[in-house]
């Protein structure tokens, strides 16, 4: 279903992703918004993880991932990776500048057994 049909099915975000970290706010804290179910950036999120946790379903020897930009990394540590039956073969690398947001899937990556996970 594309976006128009989101929209009249009353499927799409209910509030636009906000950019008041460009005010003075951090990176941290944009990333709040998927907290917000109405927010498009939860929308987006929900995306991107059923895509990854589909891609990572399909039979290989290996499985590497590799998430450029990848925030505070919940659509691999907490999303895509989180639960799924091959998150033990997978490795992954999860790129970031943003020192805040590096913490986050440091963190979460080990909670959710994910052994196999770098963050750089």
């Amino acid at each position: 279903m594309g976006l128009r049909g989101r929209v009249a099915s009353g499927l799409a975000p209910q509030r636009p992703i906000s950019t008041t970290w460009l005010d003075g706010g951090t990176w941290a804290s944009w990333h709040d918004q998927h907290d917000d179910p109405r927010s498009a950036l939860r929308f987006h999120l929900a995306n991107v993880t059923g895509k990854t946790s589909k891609a990572i379903g399909v039979p290989s020897r290996r499985v590497q991932l590799v998430s450029m930009c990848a925030g505070q990394g919940h659509g691999v540590t907490a999303g895509a990776l989180s639960d799924h039956a091959r998150r033990g073969e997978t490795s992954a690398v999860l790129l970031e500048t943003d020192a805040g947001n590096v913490a986050a899937p440091e963190k979460t990556a080990p909670e959710a057994g994910l052994a196999n996970l770098r963050v750089l």
